[in-house]
């Protein structure tokens, strides 16, 4: 090969394979933001990246291992982030509402993980990944309980269970109530209730209660 024929390699020829595959997700990414899962092919993502479909085809096995994989990727960025959140506060009640403060930032920076585009990440994998960070919170959570309410382990993990499956509502209100006021509300009212709970079960417990 001359000189003159030679070409020369592209930032993007340049790419390592976990280079190439981030970049792939980035682009899916934007179209779940924009557009929905539902615009996502193997095809719109090589047109969007300048790259034939048989390179996706290396990086995932169809569609649906696409959006999974851009979903699971987020999925642990976030609860990465909003694990920081929570460390960076103290005890239970300060933790508790540095947890749903980030919750409720993340519907509007992740919104589009928490609509109906969920549906799509049903693969085994992500199940489990998100099953697994649910188990930490929930542990997390509990052993909190333990030192503040002296509540025993099956009482506080079965009650943070209970407790914080209430999230998932407290997001879909998030969706509809949006003002900074109402925002205030929901973790008011939803730290409220937890305290209530966990403070309930402690007087259970007392010495003279009728039911300790």
């Amino acid at each position: 090969m001359t000189r003159d024929t030679q070409t020369a390699a592209t930032p993007q020829d340049r790419m390592t394979a976990d280079e190439r595959r981030n970049d792939l997700i980035d682009l899916a990414l934007d179209i779940l933001r924009e557009e929905g899962a539902e615009k996502i092919s193997i095809g719109t993502i090589a047109l969007r990246a300048g790259v034939t479909r048989t390179l996706v085809y290396k990086h995932f096995a169809n569609r649906e291992d696409l959006i999974n994989a851009t979903y699971s990727r987020e999925a642990f960025k976030l609860h990465d982030a909003i694990s920081q959140e929570v460390n960076k506060a103290t005890g239970f009640e300060g933790r508790l509402r540095a947890f749903v403060s980030a919750v409720l930032g993340a519907v509007d920076t992740h919104g589009w993980m928490f609509g109906p585009q969920e549906v799509h990440t049903q693969e085994v994998g992500f199940k489990a990944e998100q099953s697994q960070r649910d188990r930490r919170s929930v542990r997390a959570f509990a052993q909190l309980a333990i030192d503040e309410f002296g509540l025993s382990r099956r009482e506080a993990s079965s009650a943070m269970g209970i407790l914080l499956s209430g999230i998932t509502s407290l997001r879909i209100q998030a969706h509809v109530l949006t003002t900074q006021e109402d925002r205030q509300f929901l973790a008011d009212l939803y730290v409220d209730l937890v305290l209530g709970a966990l403070s309930h079960l402690k007087d259970r417990r007392s010495p003279g209660s009728p039911l300790s």
